[in-house]
């Protein structure tokens, strides 16, 4: 009946594919019929988080891209826009953060149909290109730590590797796979398609070529990372103690026994190789060492302000002023949960999408050193970064955005919870756009 201009969704939909088939019924042209009026009772079902997969055909299981198209009216193919509820939002939302997308059951779905698609093993490349699970998603799941591991589990192959290969494609996994820097893929890059050490210099043109920095304080955090000097001491254990890639003052030079395994072992090479274009891949959306609206992790934050070396949560808490880099992030859940003790409940609010309410930690006046070297910031050349995340459901990692600057003469010592705090306000370089503003301030 092509008229239909009203579905009314009764059913427990647990598939993308019913539920566009249910929605088509709906979408027929006719004349003057200028829209549909979906009404899902949504509430009737905890697999709502099929929603935004079904209507956006986003097949990558990750959940901050949801949350993102769920941000606003979604223009589709054409002029077609889809505009969501307040209650409908709030539903979808909850069922992004309540479900499990990483388990075994759709990891080996995703899997199966990308080797049917192509005919062939896939690799984590091909998850990229073809627009299906985003490969980050596989290692949320503590069964894999490397695509070897994804291989034996859902292919007919049996792979094995040493134990020091398989360290590094772990490392790798981990470090690298994310892609939100280049430079480390790169030179590994480079490293391994050469096969011999890497000049300084030719390393520096080659990233001028890319308009990539070639910052003295970028290098040496990339060095860092590559040799194992920027983790922490489990981490370094766990991945074998010896460094990937590390530099003598002149040369760039690849672990030997890495070297060896990648020239004598085609599978390892394919699936080291592999870790690499595909970082390179999911690098393309950040546009800068910081990407304004990305997401990252506080880990991710120290490494790429080049802090020397990682920092367990507690020892930066908050803030962390880090002399080397001469750089302060300011991490802020935006939403506390009410357990949280009251001394360490700051009442960080948003005024404006330009404007930011800040306290201190407790114990701190205007004369202690931290509060000093933020309020001084615009003399001393201390940057200030923010990154705020929703609430603690969002699992850890903070959108970034932007600079901020100390508003003169804002700052002013008070009373929280029985201990002295500093309050001030600063003021955002780039005002929030306005939807991801929204979204971070509802409750």
């Amino acid at each position: 009946i092509p008229s239909i201009n009203q579905v009314v969704m009764l059913r427990n939909t647990t598939s993308s594919i019913i539920f566009i088939q249910q929605l088509g019924r709906g979408l027929r042209k006719f004349n003057n019929k200028k829209f549909v009026t979906i009404i899902d009772f949504i509430g009737n079902y905890s697999s709502n988080y099929l929603i935004p997969i079904a209507l956006f055909g986003n097949k990558s299981m990750d959940k901050d891209s949801y949350r993102c198209q769920m941000l606003e009216p979604n223009i589709l193919s054409g002029l077609t826009t889809i505009n969501f509820e307040k209650v409908a939002k709030e539903q979808i939302f909850k069922s992004i953060t309540d479900t499990n997308l990483s388990s075994i059951k759709i990891l080996k779905d995703s899997y199966v149909e990308m080797e049917n698609r192509l005919g062939r093993t896939p690799y984590l490349k091909d998850f990229v290109i073809g627009n299906s699970i985003d490969p980050l998603v596989f290692f949320e799941n503590s069964s894999f730590k490397n695509y070897k591991n994804v291989l034996n589990k859902f292919s007919n192959l049996e792979l094995n590797l040493s134990k020091t290969e398989e360290d590094y494609l772990s490392f790798i996994t981990f470090e690298l796979l994310n892609g939100k820097r280049k430079h480390e893929l790169l030179l590994l890059k480079m490293l391994i398609e050469k096969m011999q050490p890497i000049s300084h210099d030719e390393w520096k043109n080659y990233l001028n070529s890319l308009n990539l920095s070639v910052d003295p304080l970028v290098l040496l955090s990339v060095q860092n990372v590559l040799s194992l000097r920027f983790l922490k001491s489990q981490e370094v254990t766990k991945f074998g103690n010896t460094p990937l890639a590390d530099f003598d003052g002149n040369y760039y030079m690849l672990n030997n026994d890495v070297r060896s395994s990648l020239m004598s072992n085609q599978i390892y090479f394919t699936l080291f190789y592999d870790v690499i274009e595909t970082g390179l891949l999911k690098s393309e959306k950040y546009h800068e060492i910081l990407t304004i609206a990305e997401k990252y992790s506080r880990r991710d934050v120290l490494k790429l302000l080049n802090f020397l070396k990682d920092e367990p949560p507690l020892n930066i808490g908050g803030y962390k002023i880090d002399k080397h880099s001469n750089s302060c992030p300011i991490f802020i859940t935006y939403h506390k949960s009410d357990d949280i003790n009251d001394s360490i409940k700051y009442e960080d609010k948003l005024l404006n999408e330009s404007t930011l309410r800040w306290f201190s930690k407790n114990k701190r006046t205007m004369d202690s050193p931290d509060v000093s070297s933020i309020i001084n910031s615009s003399s001393n050349g201390l940057t200030l970064h923010l990154f705020i995340i929703k609430d603690d459901s969002e699992g850890g990692e903070f959108y970034y955005l932007g600079k901020i600057e100390y508003i003169q003469a804002s700052g002013k010592e008070m009373i929280k919870a029985g201990d002295n705090v500093v309050e001030m306000l600063f003021k955002l370089v780039h005002p929030i756009e306005p939807n991801l503003y929204r979204y971070i301030t509802s409750r």
